[in-house]
This record gives structure tokens, C-alpha cells and sequence, in this order.
């Protein structure tokens, strides 16, 4: 058994009568991975699994590690609490809503497209390459991830720091400044969403997509 064990974590969510348990934590056998489970009442409801290519074996992996069980536990408890939210609100609405030629309401329309998760959303852009997750402090969270940023960006990977300090850490050291930065001229862009970053590439198809715009349009939902 390696003695490189990363720290899991546990959280409790309660909205009403319900209460959720949210655990994540890794596990080496039968295989290695990074495990999330919600539970209620003790029985599992839900899990999600993120399979690593091989065992912990080093401290450095273990800070990976690390990040990678922080960063999904917080994403599962947010989509969490936008369930619960959205619960909340769906309520009937009678405000009126303009109308397209077709006869479909322009409100349902804009609904629909903002349903989607906010990284299918940058992934049906025009021209999309990659998106990849990164922790506040800067550190890929897949190493398959990290080798295809090196090799397509190998200058930029040597110096990442200085992108990092782009967006202020705020007080409390937990997050930083939000927004998108041009790295390269239509082709990359680093993202802040305030306790996570990202890098989202692209090979540009057309003359009309402003993607700077449009990614900020679809991150600032998640900026909290």
C-alpha cells in the first residue's frame, strides 16, 4: 500500500427536509482513482469516478492529488446548490417574452442555450480545440492534459506563474479575481472563474466569432 494517501473530504448539505452527504476521496484498489459519492440517509444516490493512469507515488502526485479531490468537491457541491436553486425558483412566470418570425419566444430560446453547462457551451464554439481545468494554484489537474498543453504551448507552459498573477488573489488566499485573459490572439485564452482556472483553445473558422466576448458571456454565470 503507498504511503501517499492525499486527504479526502467531507460535506453535508441540507435544504429542507433533505440532507446529502458529499464525500470524495481516493482510493488505490482495484484501480486507482478519485471517487465523489452523495448520499442520503446513509444510501448512495449518485457517484462520480475520475480514474487516474496510475497509483500516488510521490509527494509531488500527491499535491496533485490533492487539488484534483478539492477542486471536484467543490464543483459537486456548487451544481448541487444550483440545483437546490433552481428548485427553488421554478415557479410559473406571466411576464411577457418578445417573439421570433417562427412563432418561438425569444426568452425559451435564450433559456435553453443557457441550460447548458458552462464548458459544453465554450466546447460548441466555433473553431474549439481544448478546454482544460486547472486548481487556484495554477496546477493541471490531468497529466495527459498538461503534456498537450506543453506540446502546443511550450514557451507559455515554462512561464505559467506570471499568467496566474494576471488575476489578484483575493483576501482570504481561497480566491482570485474573476475573468478571461488573451493569451495568444484568437487561439488562447485563460480563464478565471474565482477558486479555479482554465485554458480553452481555439482554431479560428471564421471572421465574425469574438471569443473573448463570448467566453466571458458564458463564464460570468459562474463567477460567485
Amino acid at each position: 500500500m503507498s504511503e501517499f494517501i492525499p486527504t479526502g473530504r467531507t460535506s453535508l448539505v441540507k435544504s429542507q427536509s433533505l440532507s446529502l452527504q458529499v464525500q470524495t476521496e481516493y482510493a488505490q484498489r482495484p484501480y486507482p482513482r478519485i471517487t465523489t459519492t452523495i448520499l442520503n440517509g446513509g444510501q448512495v444516490v449518485h457517484k462520480i469516478e475520475r480514474k487516474l493512469n496510475e497509483p500516488i507515488l510521490s509527494s509531488e502526485e500527491q499535491s496533485k492529488a490533492d487539488e484534483i479531490i478539492k477542486v471536484q468537491h467543490q464543483e459537486v457541491l456548487k451544481t448541487i446548490g444550483k440545483g437546490k436553486s433552481n428548485a427553488e425558483n421554478s415557479k410559473p412566470r406571466t411576464e411577457s417574452a418578445d417573439t421570433h418570425a417562427d412563432g418561438q419566444r425569444e426568452s425559451d430560446s435564450q433559456s435553453s442555450a443557457s441550460a447548458l453547462p458552462m464548458d459544453e457551451q465554450i466546447k460548441a464554439l466555433p473553431g474549439f480545440r481544448f478546454l482544460f481545468p486547472l486548481s487556484l494554484s495554477g496546477k493541471f489537474l490531468d497529466y495527459e492534459e498538461e503534456a498537450v498543453f506543453k506540446s502546443n504551448f511550450q514557451k507559455i507552459h515554462a512561464d505559467l506563474n506570471c499568467l496566474f498573477d494576471i488575476f489578484i488573489l483575493l483576501p482570504g488566499g481561497d480566491r482570485r479575481e474573476q475573468g478571461v485573459y488573451e493569451v495568444e490572439g484568437d487561439h488562447l485564452y485563460l480563464i478565471s472563474i474565482g477558486h479555479m482556472f482554465y485554458f480553452a483553445s481555439f482554431k479560428r473558422v471564421d471572421v465574425e466569432t469574438n471569443y473573448e466576448m463570448l467566453l466571458k458571456e458564458i463564464t460570468q454565470p459562474v463567477f460567485i
